[in-house]
């Protein structure tokens, strides 16, 4: 199984891919700026270069990957961006996405929860096995944590979608 981790020089999909490390899987970093990652491909975590915001560096990072684990930082472009990696995806064939999204998407009227609702429902709608990972309470560690422990139960248990 191959797996895209996106985020991997911040803090979750850092700490996604030091769980995944030991694990019989082929890891995938999506980065921006390779040097920034250099410690990752010393770690033999292979290295592609893309921008959420140019859709054609997309698709030649995710040929291959049949799982992707997608986490962004929280802006005002970021359904454009996150949609820009759902539909790249679907275009390389990946069957399944976890992404990272927040408690009560679509429940509140507040923009963070509004965007997350309609990435969300992109994805949803995308064709692909997918799961969204909402954690709990505050954005700290212990987020970090919930989130990083879903996503370790879905892998050693089976990907279920939804």
């Amino acid at each position: 199984m191959t797996i895209l981790v996106t985020g991997v020089t911040g803090n979750i999909g850092g700490e996604v891919i030091q769980h995944l490390l030991n694990r019989d899987v082929v890891i995938g970093g999506l980065v921006r700026d390779p040097k920034k990652a250099a410690k990752l491909q010393a770690q033999g975590i292979e290295l592609a270069q893309g921008d959420f915001s140019q859709p054609q560096t997309l698709d030649p990072a995710l040929q291959g990957c049949e799982t992707a684990f997608l986490v962004t930082p929280n802006e005002p472009r970021q359904v454009e961006l996150e949609c820009n990696f759902i539909d790249a995806a679907k275009r390389a064939g990946v069957r399944y996405v976890v992404k990272v999204s927040v408690l009560h998407a679509g429940e509140l009227p507040s923009k963070f929860q509004q965007w997350h609702c309609q990435i969300e429902e992109h994805l949803e709608e995308s064709g692909m096995a997918w799961t969204h990972l909402r954690p709990k309470g505050k954005p700290l560690l212990h987020n970090r944590v919930s989130v990083l422990g879903d996503f370790i139960d879905l892998y050693s248990f089976g990907f279920s979608k939804g």
